[in-house]
């Protein structure tokens, strides 16, 4: 099954990013690889929901993060590699028996572009199949068994076959004769080329799971614990967004008793930057990645789904409201089916009136706290909402993101802190800017020109 983490919820999380943006995925992709990076790209837009492949993953990538490992071969070898084995036309293998005298002449003066190619592409090979083989035989035998290991005593099973070797081997060694040439472009690119695709699955795995190991070393990341399957459990200690420099980390516990985080704080307070530390941080932890957390346990989830920068669709007809209206209803049917999901909501309704938002915020919060199969955030300027949510809600967590005033300026500490704020300086903030000043300026001109 696929973690379901939809467009909305990716482009809340800046996951891909736009054009010249940063983006978690590119935060990971240190790939040498085509092959590679399109594997990365495929566990972004296509993450497991299964724990053991989560588990399977992490051990993995911590295991590289143990060793150190650089990737051990040549990006330039593998394309070569690539183009040669994309050829499946035997028409244009080389054939020592049947030379023509143009084919002779060409060759001669050295004009043969098809043996060129043949010869450039069998000097990649063996150099990339022997140098792979030198970095398997000093890996270490840890006794782990997880995929990428199993796939891994394949390949070097292959690379240690007697006929196999000897042929990669002769690659390297010298100039070969035409017929030898002849004969391993048979035996690679036709006879053996299953064998290849296999090793080449294994370059690309080893290539992602280098790069994101490396990653995790340089930026100190921390592996998540993936705890039994039961009731929902989250708890994140020293969560922090990645792509933002010197982040302060922050502190979640999410379970039957915890079902909803009410999260109060006046603008530019760091609401909507720790939504998204924590949406980041859950997705990663649902990849098997790395995440930017001290630590963090968690029970594996259905789906994650956000709602931070939601907009109105001119072509769709739809309000900003409406368009809330819609995504509340898209999560509704999906925890009505029995998902398990983990919900984020920033400012709920803040497309319509204060009245009925406040209503709708208490209704909605209300019922999905009673759920058994969903772990929510949401944030709201309505502070008025926690009186009424604490009538009848106990599984609900009230949190604020403070503000400290100096000299009439607010300062912001990203700490959350237990508790509702009546925290508002969107006045303030826009006094300080001197907006009011700059137009009544321009009035007060105006009326003595």
């Amino acid at each position: 099954m696929i973690f379901n983490a939809d467009k909305q919820t990716l482009d809340d999380l800046n996951i891909f990013g736009k054009k010249g943006k940063d983006s978690v995925y590119g935060l990971f992709n240190r790939t040498y690889t085509m092959g590679g990076a399109t594997k990365l790209e495929q566990i972004f837009h296509y993450p497991s929901t299964g724990a053991a492949e989560i588990r399977d993953r992490s051990e993995t990538i911590q295991s590289f993060c143990r060793s150190s490992s650089t990737f051990p071969l040549q990006a330039v070898w593998i394309e070569v590699m690539v183009a040669y084995l994309s050829d499946r036309d035997s028409r244009t293998l080389l054939r020592a028996d049947g030379e023509t005298m143009e084919s002779k002449l060409n060759k001669w003066l050295g004009v043969d572009t098809q043996l060129n190619f043949t010869q450039k592409a069998l000097k990649a090979t063996g150099e990339c199949l022997t140098h792979l083989n030198a970095f398997l035989e000093k890996m270490v035998d840890n006794g782990e068994a997880t995929s990428f290991q199993k796939m891994q005593k394949e390949v070097k099973d292959i690379l240690n076959e007697k006929e196999f070797k000897l042929a990669y081997a002769s690659l390297v060694e010298g100039r070969l004769s035409f017929e030898q040439l002849a004969a391993c472009d048979r035996f690679f690119r036709f006879t053996h080329y299953d064998q290849l695709q296999t090793i080449l699955e294994y370059i690309y795995w080893l290539d992602l799971y280098i790069s994101v190991a490396t990653v995790a070393k340089e930026r100190k990341l921390a592996f998540a614990e993936v705890l039994p399957e039961g009731d929902q459990q989250l708890q994140i200690q020293g969560f922090y967004h990645p792509l933002v420099p010197s982040a302060l980390g922050n502190n979640i516990q999410m379970n039957t008793s915890q079902r909803v985080l009410f999260l109060t704080g006046a603008n530019m307070a760091g609401k909507s930057t720790l939504m998204k530390s924590l949406g980041i941080t859950i997705f990663l932890a649902h990849i098997g990645f790395p995440i930017p957390a001290a630590s963090m346990q968690f029970t594996v989830n259905d789906g994650l789904y956000t709602t931070i920068n939601l907009s109105d669709s001119i072509q769709m007809g739809h309000s900003h409201f409406y368009a809330e209206v819609l995504r509340v209803k898209k999560v509704s049917m999906e925890l009505a089916a029995g998902k398990k999901l983990i919900i984020i909501f920033d400012e709920l309704f803040r497309g319509t009136n204060v009245k009925d938002a406040h209503e709708a915020t208490v209704a909605i919060t209300s019922l999905y706290a009673e759920l058994e199969n969903s772990l929510m955030l949401v944030s709201t300027h309505i502070v008025e909402a926690a009186d009424n949510l604490r009538e009848h809600c106990r599984n609900i967590r009230y949190a604020y993101m403070p503000t400290v005033m100096k000299e009439n300026q607010p300062v912001y500490t990203y700490v959350l802190t237990d508790g509702v704020t009546q925290d508002r300086h969107g006045m303030l903030i826009i006094q300080n800017e001197g907006i009011l000043d700059i137009l009544a300026n321009g009035k007060k001109e105006k009326i003595y020109e």
